[in-house]
């Protein structure tokens, strides 16, 4: 039964797909020129803020693949207890405290925090994703890079967008499956909404024709 009502979804989301005309609403983003001087970068786990917080992990991983073409040097998280304290303060307070960057800074050589919030989260196909994502400079604590936007797959311009940047990116550089997975799949459509939101950080990926 799941299978079949998946099959349906996909069909009439192809179906919608075959007369889209209108692209999606660009990613809203910002861009400091601060920002090429972060080169060792650290990525905090994604706050949650939906009723799927089980999956804020693997979101979080699947932007820091995206972000890995990027000119960056990507930190492993520093102990246990240092995480965890970045991570509540970041909840509370949207931001991380001037004394915690200038310990990233001085004791880890830390650059610049990326923190970022799932904003809205719906696994089951026509998926939903929000995010807002920001990159802060641990010197300065200016915000050196920030792009938010909700990935609604009910909506035609982002059914067509997702599976056009599915195939141009990951089928076309090798992939078991076609690019209609990413319409189905929870990891795939994280990594493509992941990659749209990146691709304002650090440029559209360019993939050779098949």
């Amino acid at each position: 039964m799941i299978r079949l009502t998946a099959a349906l979804t996909l069909a009439a989301v192809l179906t919608g797909c075959a007369t889209v005309k209108s692209k999606p609403e660009p990613v809203r983003s910002y861009r400091s020129d601060g920002l090429a001087a972060a080169q060792r970068i650290l990525v905090l786990p994604f706050a949650p803020e939906s009723e799927f917080p089980d999956q804020a992990e693997m979101v979080t991983a699947r932007f820091t693949q995206a972000i890995r073409r990027g000119p960056f040097t990507i930190l492993p998280l520093p102990d246990a207890a240092v995480t965890t304290s970045l991570v509540d303060d970041v909840r509370l307070r949207g931001s991380v405290r001037t004394a915690d960057l200038v310990t990233l800074q001085q004791e880890y050589r830390v650059d610049a925090v990326v923190i970022g919030a799932i904003t809205r989260y719906d696994p089951y196909a026509p998926q939903v994703l929000g995010l807002d994502v920001k990159m802060v400079s641990t010197r300065s604590g200016a915000v050196l890079w920030q792009a938010r936007k909700v990935f609604d797959a009910r909506t035609e311009p982002i059914q067509a967008d997702a599976l056009a940047w599915y195939d141009r990116i990951v089928v076309e550089s090798g992939a078991e499956f076609g690019p209609e997975v990413v319409l189905l799949s929870p990891k795939a459509f994280a990594r493509y909404a992941c990659g749209r939101l990146a691709e304002t950080m650090v440029g559209e990926v360019k993939v050779a024709a098949r």
